[in-house]
């Protein structure tokens, strides 16, 4: 591995990462361009946003809006949605900014045993994985962001114990925005036993454990605080924990859910072939010693692929979006596999120099690629003309549920949720769920009492459904009622059928309350 002054003080590369930023900055704006242009195609982007607006509204989380997710994976949102509005730019912003702070996470790692060439070149190796389409629910681009990172203090902290404390904020962080990163606590911990052994007799080099769980616990706390001032702890419970682990996967037995596990990481080499070939050579570099790594760095390494593993199997579905938090570290272990080919002459090196560049290069040009294939007016399933329909139709007093995983129309409306159930997950399972017996299982019970009590007791003045055929398919005892609500009790006041992207006919229809 080419290395350079390790003990150059911080400050004298302040100009390296400068250029380093600039260099992220400018290949994340090139090579995830199409899925800026395709911000709604994607419709977790409009859960993100509609929960954002319910937030900056007052509404309260878990409460008023219903969510198995931690909320605060929204808080950057919510930060930034004051400043710049709630539309398809605060997708693009916060994406940016999370992006680009893993990729300088990645350049950072690298930067502390290789030169800045290949420091930089793992930053782009993670700035351009998956794209041009690299498509996920945001906390998994969070969970990336702050695995890189609490990985980079770990190595800083077994030369220097003070460092610990900030990976142990940053577990903190990021276990209020997914439940996952729990795990993550792994990795300080680890990085603990690691400098007291290390330490021996020498306690004057050993870090107190007050470093390991007081900074941990400062995120929660206030996370904790809040929901308690809010009386949304118990909701906060039964949707965050009591569903995802008893009703989410209840149709599962154990062999599924292995079998889904293992098989979801099939999805690292479909759509990362180079970059996780790399890797693996990478490991082999690392397992041989030919990368020179400290002991307790090779653990931290271990340990973090570990619980990278422990992410996917909680995640509980086969959707490729759960392999995300992977990326940073691929990209590390891909530079680190120039190492392997240390004793090559020079004119080999360059060679697999040029091979590490491959997937950037691939990146770009798709994503050349794909810009030049996509219609100049964007797509348009229909969303358009119904969000114009409601805009001239809808009035403050009216009361508007939408029904079907099109959260995007109410963000683009800019109302927030006159339901708590922007998201009906807990009472209309995902489409990974198709036999009626089985979605029965997933169904939690109290959720969807509280729905069908609403819709008998304060019911809608505005329904919007939408329809396509993988999800017309799927049914629940809460939409059978709603259909059934809406063939004795409304009337249909606009329909539009469109093809979306992948030329899948997609249906909205209006309805409106008889008088």
């Amino acid at each position: 591995m080419n290395t350079d002054t390790p003990s150059q003080p911080p400050n004298r590369r302040w100009p390296e990462y400068r250029l380093a930023l600039l260099s992220c900055v400018l290949l994340y704006f090139w090579a995830d361009a199409p899925s800026r242009v395709l911000t709604f195609e994607y419709y977790d982007n409009g859960e993100t946003l509609l929960h954002t607006l319910n937030l900056l509204a007052g509404v309260v989380p878990y409460r008023e809006d219903y969510n198995h997710h931690f909320f605060g994976y929204l808080l950057p949102f919510v930060a930034l949605g004051k400043l710049f509005g709630v539309g398809p730019q605060l997708i693009s912003l916060t994406r940016l900014i999370f992006q680009v702070s893993t990729a300088i996470g990645v350049f950072a790692l690298c930067r502390m045993r290789c030169s800045f060439a290949l420091a930089l070149l793992g930053a782009a190796l993670y700035i351009t994985a998956r794209a041009p389409m690299a498509f996920a629910f945001y906390p998994q681009h969070e969970l990336a962001t702050f695995l890189i990172w609490i990985l980079f203090f770990c190595f800083r902290a077994l030369q220097n114990g003070r460092m610990l404390r900030w990976a142990s904020l940053l577990c903190g962080m990021a276990f209020v925005c997914d439940q996952r990163a729990l795990l993550l606590f792994v990795l300080p911990a680890a990085t603990w036993v690691l400098r007291q052994r290390s330490a021996g007799l020498r306690n004057s080099e050993a870090t107190p454990m007050r470093a390991l769980i007081f900074p941990a616990l400062i995120a929660p706390s206030a996370v904790l605080i809040y929901l308690t001032c809010t009386h949304a702890l118990l909701p906060f419970w039964e949707q965050t924990v009591v569903f995802p682990f008893f009703f989410r996967s209840a149709s599962l037995g154990f062999s599924a859910k292995l079998h889904s596990w293992l098989w979801v990481h099939r999805y690292l080499i479909t759509m990362t072939p180079f970059l996780s070939t790399f890797a693996a050579i990478g490991v082999l570099a690392i397992a041989t010693h030919r990368m020179q790594l400290a002991e307790g760095e090779r653990l931290l390494l271990s340990t973090a692929i570990f619980v990278l593993l422990g992410t996917t199997f909680f995640s509980g579905r086969d959707f490729q979006y759960y392999t995300i938090p992977f990326n940073p570290l691929l990209a590390y272990l891909a530079v680190c596999s120039s190492s392997f080919f240390t004793r090559l002459p020079i004119a080999g090196r360059r060679v697999y120099s040029g091979l590490l560049l491959t997937p950037v290069l691939i990146a770009l040009l798709q994503s050349y690629q794909t810009m030049a294939q996509l219609p100049k007016a964007g797509f348009d399933d229909g969303a358009s003309e119904t969000i114009s329909f409601l805009q001239r139709n809808l009035g403050t007093q009216d009361r508007l549920l939408v029904w079907g995983y099109r959260m995007d129309l109410q963000a683009r409306l800019g109302r927030h949720s006159d339901y708590p159930f922007g998201n009906q997950i807990m009472i209309h399972p995902d489409r990974s769920i198709t036999t009626e017996a089985d979605r029965a299982l997933h169904v939690f019970g109290k959720y969807e009492k509280l729905f069908l009590g609403a819709l008998t007791n304060d019911p809608p003045t505005v329904v919007v459904t939408f329809d396509k055929p993988e999800l017309s398919k799927l049914s629940s005892s809460a939409e059978k009622q709603l259909k059934l609500l809406l063939q004795e009790r409304y009337t249909k006041v606009f329909e539009i059928t469109r093809l979306n992207i992948a030329q899948e006919p997609c249906t909205f229809r209006i309805f409106r309350r008889s008088a």
